[in-house]
């Protein structure tokens, strides 16, 4: 029996990963910012772990509005993924995460096994504006 070194990279099922941003702290909902995705739920509970194309998070600073979206790409492994959104200024696109969204820690409908000399290509925007911005617009004109 001869041993061989593991030639492939393992993408775990776990909520805690993907490509997203922590915004400051006037983008928690508790403190009035707003956050929605493609398919108009608005707040953390209504989005957390929901598919969808775009998430949106708006608030207003030093009496401004502004606002920050993540867009994922259709090309994307798993589109439209999940959305690690928390009600504290967190938003990430994740397309690893099928069992734990599920809530079913531990599982491994998310896992993913990318072959050695294979490639992965993820595509996400990020979107950061002052004032209002319809996001469901550059979405359509970037994809």
């Amino acid at each position: 029996m001869s041993l061989r070194a593991a030639r492939e990279l393992r993408f775990g099922d776990t909520d805690d990963g993907g490509f997203g941003f922590r915004l400051r702290e006037e983008f928690r909902e508790n403190r009035g910012a707003k956050l929605t995705n493609a398919e108009g739920k608005t707040g953390a509970r209504q989005i957390w772990g929901q598919p969808s194309a775009w998430t949106h998070y708006e608030a207003v600073i030093d009496g401004r509005p502004y606002g920050a979206a993540i867009l994922s790409h259709p090309s994307n492994l798993r589109h439209p993924a999940g959305w690690h959104a928390g009600n504290y200024g967190l938003n990430s696109a994740n397309p690893f995460a099928a069992s734990s969204f599920a809530e079913e820690k531990g599982g491994r409908r998310g896992e993913y096994l990318l072959p050695d000399k294979a490639t992965l290509q993820l595509r996400y925007r990020v979107i950061l504006h002052p004032g209002t911005c319809d996001i469901a617009s550059r979405y359509r004109q970037w994809t």
